[in-house]
């Protein structure tokens, strides 16, 4: 029994000696990414240049959650692939909520005809509760009856009227030449005031309207015919 251990220790040891093929055939994956790298930053200048690096993250970032987590599943020695089946059971399951109950039929109605639903006696403000909820999205309008009685006291919003009327006076602006759209040009919005030009983290350049608009008792009433 010794001598078997004994061997199996010397057999461990000569496995775990380094040798270039073993590297390389372990790590053929890392030498497929230094080739397209190189091909790639050959065929574009802006490849790996700071703005790519910044952007691409977030192209990938959602998948990453999904991915992360097998990673250890791997390591361990199990391929699993539970997180694409519950992606895919997600979906499946919103596809039967929306197809095969009244809940979805009444989501499918009342995007058709928002009147004839209330007519016809389905609780539009249930609804959209309920949908806000899932979903995590609400307009002012939406969350107008909430918001009056209380069981949501705010949210903040970009004021979609101001959005819309800060998006006319630049495109305005650049049709008639006012400016270019570089960084620190400058420009009119009409009462909204000045704005300038600014760079975005991707590179390119953006225009901020500024600070969210706070949504409350006081005012969510003008919002309520605002969809």
């Amino acid at each position: 029994m010794s001598e078997r251990i004994v061997r199996a220790e010397r057999i461990i040891q000569l496995d775990r000696r380094w040798s270039s093929r073993n590297f390389f055939l372990q790590w053929e994956w890392l030498l497929v990414i230094i080739v397209v790298n190189i091909v790639n930053s050959s065929l574009s200048p802006y490849y790996l240049n700071l703005s790519t690096f910044l952007s691409t993250p977030a192209s990938f970032l959602d998948k990453a959650f999904l991915v992360l987590p097998m990673t250890m599943v791997i390591i361990l020695g199990n391929i699993d692939i539970s997180v694409g089946s519950t992606v895919a059971l997600s979906a499946v399951v919103f596809g039967l909520l929306l197809h095969r109950t009244s809940f979805g039929r009444r989501i499918y109605g009342m995007g058709n005809n928002l009147t004839a639903c209330r007519y016809s006696g389905v609780k539009i403000d249930s609804v959209i509760l309920a949908v806000s909820v899932l979903t995590g999205l609400g307009l002012p309008s939406e969350m107008a009856t909430y918001i009056e009685n209380g069981v949501c006291p705010y949210m903040f919003l970009w004021n979609p009227i101001d959005v819309g009327y800060l998006g006319e006076y630049t495109a305005t602006a650049l049709v008639s030449g006012k400016f270019t759209g570089a960084v620190g040009d400058k420009f009119s919005a009409g009462r909204l005031g000045d704005y300038n030009v600014t760079k975005a983290p991707d590179g390119g350049t953006e225009i901020l309207l500024g600070s969210p608009f706070k949504f409350d008792k006081a005012n969510i009433g003008e919002w309520k015919t605002v969809s």
